[in-house]
């Protein structure tokens, strides 16, 4: 079926199929977010948050809508590779000085990120390439692979140390080996 969608087709995307409501979705949490910043910089005198939100705000809706013009499935062939470069990019935070105890939060000049969350996408695009046209994982053995594809930035980033991020990966694999088709059975016993 990916072999079935050419590159013209999937980067036309109708207006019709447009994602109006994650974009209108989209903008109502970052207007929400922002006022919840500004009420918070009212009460620090020459508080500067809410300005840097809404330039960053601005920003990523720029990327959502460009995001939204090409199909998802052209980013199969390269999903192991984003992966790869994603979990180098942050094991690249252990050559640059902790802050505050922590190695989260790659600084380039004025601006900060944390590849952590490039690595949460490529994780869900490569697990899914794995998972595409795969019937072992449902069976127990066959769900070695997903947990050792997870084990890896699991581990990396739970070294950092960020357990918030880190526990997301656990839920993102057993809805995706749920989606995917395996047994409820084994995933309610690898929980308990």
């Amino acid at each position: 079926m990916f072999h079935q969608i050419t590159h013209q087709h999937a980067t036309n995307l109708s207006w019709q199929r447009f994602p109006w409501l994650m974009i209108l979705s989209a903008l109502m949490l970052c207007l929400a977010g922002i006022w919840g910043i500004m009420r918070g910089d009212n009460l620090v005198q020459g508080g500067t948050y809410a300005f840097k939100q809404q330039i960053w705000g601005i920003m990523s809706c720029f990327v959502l809508i460009l995001m939204t013009t090409f199909h998802y499935r052209l980013l199969k062939p390269v999903s192991s590779l984003l992966f790869l470069a994603s979990l180098l990019l942050t094991l690249s935070l252990y050559f640059f000085p902790a802050v505050n105890g922590a190695r989260s939060w790659l600084r380039l000049g004025p601006v900060a990120f944390q590849p952590s969350e490039l690595v949460k996408i490529s994780y869900i695009l490569v697990l899914a390439q794995y998972l595409m046209y795969r019937e072992n994982y449902r069976h127990w053995w066959g769900l070695i692979i997903p947990f050792l594809i997870t084990a890896i930035p699991l581990g990396i980033i739970l070294k950092e140390p960020d357990l918030g991020t880190a526990l997301l990966f656990i839920p993102m694999l057993l809805a995706m080996l749920f989606v995917a088709g395996a047994r409820p059975r084994h995933l309610i016993c690898v929980v308990l």
